[in-house]
């Protein structure tokens, strides 16, 4: 006897559990309303909205997936993208979904054995469903998607949509004698082989073509316009990506168990980047804090010159009060503003003296000519050991009419 069913619907399977995920394909979310997160897209940086997910760019590849999609929903089969991580296969492969197929219902099985009962709760509903499998290496093997699996899917027109990573793709399309690895492995490997061999995978790019760098640069979003002023060498969608995922990283690295003085490395170049040091450093500055740098930046050659032009510091006459930065440390700071192109404020704290300090102190010796008396003195070094070169240089004068004719 036949009726009208209202409300949820729960399919089991004879003698096997099925997870509470897969037992009601009307609470499967609907493809034109997915969240795009949930659909497995990378987090960018959110904008002022808190909205992790930019706007979408079309891809060279887009009419190629679409179309495969639209016919795998009416002949069945599996469309497949390939790519390098962060490449945007899995927005691509979102975007043509919810565009193509926007009223069915979207099942993402979290392995090989839940891709099975997934299918076998299709086949019990009228529903209309699609297959998501981002990361399609997890669900190929002898107990999960293999050539009999496929072909079933192909009979009961349900279209899959999948994306697999370059590296996976070449191990299982190739994979080595079952000679060379355990049984286990065999299977999984020849049985994904099967299915690969069956399949013309869509090539995603990593590295945008100019037609997709030009669509890139239409757009209004901040952090698109951002990847593209700096993605240098890397795809804009790697770019968008990697800010999250390397904070997260660096974030767990202070926990216990994690890796601290990596954490504490990259700690420090974020210092250097607030501070406007942006530039590539040479590793001595990195490893030799403190001291060290000041050394380096006035080796004791200098020193010993600059201490022979710099007047003697005032003396209290009262006595007392704070201890006077060392003349050698501010020089060095001095130093580091004039060759590092940062600001007075942004004197990193290693050279033990306020930026106030270091601006007042070079405003002092500024006022004593310190450095026109240094470069005098470093010229005349230079020309007694020979070393001034003399083949180019450039003479200056200027006239200026006598007054009342003396002279």
């Amino acid at each position: 006897m036949a009726g009208t069913i209202t409300g949820p619907v729960t399919f089991t399977t004879a003698g096997k559990h099925v997870p509470v995920y897969l037992q009601d394909p009307l609470r499967w979310p609907l493809a034109g309303g997915w969240d795009a997160l949930a659909a497995g897209t990378h987090r960018s940086r959110p904008d002022d909205f808190g909205d992790a997910v930019p706007p979408y760019v079309p891809r060279d590849q887009d009419a190629v997936i679409r179309t495969r999609l639209t016919r795998a929903a009416h002949e069945g089969g599996l469309v497949l993208v390939v790519g390098d991580s962060t490449a945007g296969k899995t927005r691509a492969c979102f975007e043509a979904l919810r565009a193509e197929l926007p009223e069915y219902r979207v099942v993402a099985p979290a392995g090989g054995a839940d891709l099975l009962t997934a299918v076998e709760v299709i086949d019990r509903t009228a529903v209309r469903c699609v297959v998501w499998l981002d990361d399609l290496e997890s669900c190929l093997g002898p107990d999960g998607l293999e050539p009999g699996l496929l072909a079933e899917l192909i009979r009961l027109r349900i279209p899959v949509l999948a994306t697999m990573r370059h590296q996976q793709f070449e191990i299982f399309a190739a994979p080595e004698t079952t000679s060379e690895m355990g049984t286990e492995h065999a299977r999984t490997a020849t049985a994904g082989a099967r299915v690969l061999r069956q399949l013309d995978p869509v090539e995603l790019n990593r590295i945008w073509t100019p037609g997709e760098l030009e669509r890139a640069g239409e757009g209004e979003d901040d952090r698109i316009a951002d990847a593209l002023a700096h993605h240098g060498t890397y795809g804009i969608a790697e770019y968008l990506a990697a800010g999250p995922a390397l904070l997260q990283e660096w974030r767990r690295a202070h926990r216990p168990g994690g890796h601290p003085r990596a954490a504490a490395l990259i700690a420090a170049a974020v210092d250097l980047a607030r501070t406007g040091l942006r530039r590539c450093l040479d590793w001595c500055w990195i490893v030799a804090p403190g001291m060290d740098i000041v050394l380096r930046l006035v080796p004791d050659r200098l020193w010993e010159i600059f201490q022979d032009v710099v007047p003697e510091p005032p003396v209290r006459a009262q006595g007392g009060g704070r201890r006077r930065c060392d003349d050698r440390a501010v020089l060095a700071a001095i130093i580091f503003v004039a060759t590092s192109g940062c600001t007075w404020r942004q004197v990193p704290p290693v050279f033990g003296a306020s930026w106030q300090t270091v601006h007042r102190r070079f405003t002092d010796w500024s006022t004593a000519r310190v450095w026109a008396k240094l470069h005098r003195v470093v010229l005349d070094q230079l020309g007694r050991n020979g070393e001034l070169d003399w083949s180019r240089c450039a003479i200056d004068s200027a006239s200026v009419r006598a007054v009342k004719g003396g002279l």
